[in-house]
């Protein structure tokens, strides 16, 4: 399948002109414990650099024979020149909301790559030296199973956000299909809740997500 037109030379030079003009994306939405760019948030940032230079996307969405979402997102030039790029994406569920979550989230991240713009700070919640907001909140309730120590749990914590960041960034699962934790947790709770997780992203990816090593495994 042919992903250009013949000639791209001056879409190539839209673009040059386009990305000097972007910026890093505001992540503005938040998730559980870490904040991400939505797809609003994307074309708000990218619409009037692209428009300003003759620059359009068009994305549309097609199925593989067994019937998973493939994204394609074309750039457009007024020139008539053109380049396109395709994602496949998998659901968590077969189910309508899993779908549209599965299809938003390809949406993204196609529209990202094809402009060349990344979130204000891509690294992710590990890298950004996040504390758990929990932790601040007063909380009188005793917690049950209580932990050998709060090092213990802040790693259990840790573990977790890395897992569940990694469930909607990487396997484009809703947050709302995901395991959450209180504030009252023990460490015990926080391993149900990344199994089950866990569980989720195994069923997506096919595969283990590829978490920190230096991280003990949560079985």
């Amino acid at each position: 399948m042919q992903q250009q037109s013949e000639s791209v030379a001056a879409l190539a030079k839209a673009l040059v002109a386009t990305q000097g003009k972007l910026q890093g994306v505001a992540k503005s939405s938040q998730g559980y414990n870490y904040q991400y760019v939505d797809l609003a948030a994307v074309w708000d940032a990218i619409r009037k650099p692209l428009t300003a230079n003759g620059l359009a996307v068009a994305q549309t969405t097609t199925y593989t024979a067994s019937g998973e979402p493939v994204i394609v997102t074309t750039l457009l030039h007024t020139s008539g020149e053109w380049m396109r790029g395709e994602l496949l994406v998998r659901p968590a569920k077969a189910d309508p909301q899993s779908l549209g979550s599965a299809i938003t989230y390809g949406r993204r991240y196609a529209l990202m790559g094809v402009v060349g713009v990344a979130p204000a700070d891509d690294d992710g919640v590990a890298a950004s030296g996040a504390q758990d907001n929990t932790a601040a909140k007063p909380n009188s309730r005793p917690k049950k199973n209580a932990p050998a120590n709060d090092a213990t749990e802040k790693e259990a914590r840790d573990h977790f956000r890395e897992l569940f960041r990694k469930c909607v960034d990487e396997g484009g699962i809703s947050p709302k299909d995901l395991a959450t934790l209180n504030d009252n947790d023990s460490v015990e709770d926080i391993r149900v809740a990344y199994k089950k997780n866990k569980e989720l992203l195994d069923a997506v990816t096919k595969a283990p997500p590829p978490l920190d090593p230096s991280q003990p495994e949560l079985t």
